[in-house]
C-alpha cells in the first residue's frame, strides 16, 4: 500500500460524530435568528477525543465522561491526521415562530463520512 492508501485509512478512522445535546460545561448554545442564513458552529463546539476509536454514543453520553470534553477555541478546529475518533456536540436553540430546514455543512472534503446524533 502507498502512502495515498495510508491516508485514507487515517481519514476512515477519523471520524466526526456531531451530537445536540445539553452541556454540562454549558457553552452558549447557537441561537438561530430570523435574518441569518449561514452559522458557523465552530466557537459553539465541545469535543471529545476517543483515542481508542471504540466508543459508542452511549458511552460518550456518560456523566463521568464530562469532565474530558474540551470547548473549542476555534472557528475552524483540525485535528490532522489521527487514528482517533472525535465526537462533537453543540446546542441549538430555536426561539423562530416558524418552522424553516436547515443543512448542516461540514467543509473538509477529505472526511469520508459524519454520524450525525440528535437528541432532543
Amino acid at each position: 500500500m502507498g502512502y495515498l492508501n495510508s491516508i485514507k485509512r487515517f481519514i476512515f478512522t477519523c471520524n466526526i460524530f456531531l451530537i445536540l445535546v445539553n452541556s454540562i460545561n454549558a457553552l452558549e448554545p447557537l441561537k438561530l435568528e430570523e435574518t441569518k442564513e449561514y452559522y458557523p458552529v465552530g466557537l459553539h463546539l465541545e469535543i471529545f477525543e476517543d483515542k481508542t476509536a471504540n466508543l459508542t454514543i452511549d458511552d460518550v453520553r456518560k456523566p463521568e465522561l464530562d469532565n474530558q470534553w474540551f470547548i473549542n477555541k476555534k472557528e475552524s478546529p483540525s485535528f490532522g491526521y489521527s487514528k482517533s475518533v472525535y465526537w462533537v456536540r453543540f446546542e441549538i436553540e430555536n426561539n423562530l415562530p416558524f418552522e424553516k430546514e436547515w443543512l448542516l455543512e461540514v467543509g473538509y472534503p477529505l472526511i469520508d463520512f459524519v454520524d450525525c446524533y440528535i437528541f432532543d
